[in-house]
This record gives C-alpha cells, sequence and structure tokens, in this order.
C-alpha cells in the first residue's frame, strides 16, 4: 500500500477548495494516509454523491491514517486518499463503508498527490451502492 505524508486536510459534508476555508474550520494535519489510483467517475461519485464502498477496501484503510494532535499521534478509522491522476480527493468514511466527510488539498499537496498516484497501479473501485447524489 502507498501513502502521502504530512499533508492538511479541511473535512467537510460539502467539498471546499483550499481558497474557500476558513480560520475557523478544523484543519487536520495529517502524518500518514493511504492513497489509491482509481477512474475519474469514482473520484466524481465519491465527491458528489452519496456511496458505499466494500467491507474489503474498508479494511485495507482501517486505521491506516495518522494525524498529529497536540499531544500525540492518532488513528482516523476510515479515511483514504483517491486520485485519477489530475484530481485528487481525501474521503472519511463511516463505519458502514458510507463516505462522510471530504477535503480537497493545498496547491503543492495536490500536484505531489497526483504525481504519486500516477505511478501506482489502479485499484479496482469497490462500490457496493450508490445513494445517490448528496
Amino acid at each position: 500500500m502507498s501513502y502521502i505524508y504530512d499533508i492538511l486536510l479541511n473535512l467537510n459534508n460539502v467539498i471546499l477548495d483550499f481558497y474557500d476555508w476558513n480560520e475557523d474550520d478544523k484543519v487536520v494535519h495529517i502524518k500518514k494516509a493511504p492513497i489509491f489510483l482509481v477512474n475519474t467517475k469514482f473520484i466524481n461519485d465519491l465527491t458528489y454523491n452519496k456511496l458505499k464502498i466494500s467491507q474489503s477496501l474498508m479494511s485495507k484503510i482501517y486505521n491506516k491514517t495518522e494525524i498529529y494532535t497536540n499531544k500525540d499521534i492518532k488513528n482516523i478509522k476510515y479515511l483514504a486518499i483517491f486520485s485519477d491522476g489530475a484530481t485528487a480527493v481525501a474521503v472519511k468514511f463511516n463505519i458502514d463503508g458510507i463516505n462522510q466527510k471530504k477535503s480537497k488539498f493545498l496547491i503543492d499537496e495536490d500536484i505531489e498527490i497526483n504525481n504519486l498516484a500516477c505511478h501506482l497501479k489502479k485499484t479496482v473501485e469497490n462500490v457496493v451502492k450508490k445513494e445517490g447524489a448528496i
């Protein structure tokens, strides 16, 4: 599994470009997160629709994301980064595998993520159920 390191996320129900982030937003400093190369349709579905991913993908990402806190490092149970090589999105899933929160990245981080993703083996999208627009 491949990882991306040292990035900032602003996880929200609605995806925001970095220039729309506010000072009072809860920006999370990620130490390490798994990254997957997927197709563009999957990126769009993750961004604009509610969908449920498979248990096999859930088990791959379980507790793999680490965040910096004021005092130590903690894990986020179900969070991963997905890219098609041009567009990237970080997605946090609930325990049922439904996408809940998402984030885009700062410009330099977005470029780094998409460049890294281009060198990965494409992941088969493990969507169980598409639940429509958010």
